[in-house]
């Protein structure tokens, strides 16, 4: 199915200065050649996660690798097989980064400060928020957000600031 693909795939130096094609011919070798060449093709992170999907040689890594560990190894593949031209993308300021998180979530989240805890809407009331779903959803922003770091220091800085945004922070009185 992706055979055309093959000549995209970059060969390997020898130590003699010579190209040839590398000895990895494991699972996840396969998923990486195959997966970089399509993003250097031009394809969509979705494009390429089909095809890793339903190509014979690779629907096994993807069943067990890609989708168990939750797109992380599909993410990785594509975060490394950045195309050659591609200039890379400007960095976003955290303070950039919670603004869109305030953005996306000001209708369902809440911050009071002297609980020192979020509150959700459920739809019909307040709860206070235990399983630190604003920094997940701080993750999200960062992973959704071209030249945004996706470390946990810039998505703990991304909460942190959101906390203090006047759309969030609300007294217990509130």
């Amino acid at each position: 199915m992706l055979e055309h693909l093959a000549p995209l795939i970059p060969a390997k130096k020898s130590a003699n200065g010579s190209r040839e094609r590398t000895g990895d011919n494991s699972r996840s070798a396969a998923a990486f050649r195959k997966g970089a060449a399509l993003r250097r093709e031009g394809k969509t992170f979705e494009e390429m996660c089909e095809a890793l999907r339903t190509d014979p040689e690779t629907a096994e890594w993807y069943r067990q690798k890609g989708e168990a560990s939750g797109g992380r190894e599909l993410r990785r593949i594509w975060d490394r097989a950045k195309p050659k031209d591609a200039t890379p993308a400007p960095q976003i300021s955290e303070d950039e980064l919670a603004l869109q998180f305030t953005e996306r979530h000001a209708d369902k989240l809440r911050y009071v400060a002297i609980w020192g805890s979020w509150m959700f809407w459920t739809g019909s009331l307040w709860v206070r928020e235990k399983t630190l779903k604003a920094y997940d959803l701080a993750r999200a922003i960062a992973r959704d957000t071209p030249g945004a770091k996706r470390s946990a220091k810039t998505v703990a800085a991304v909460e942190n600031l959101a906390r203090s945004d006047r759309q969030h922070a609300r007294t217990h009185d509130e």
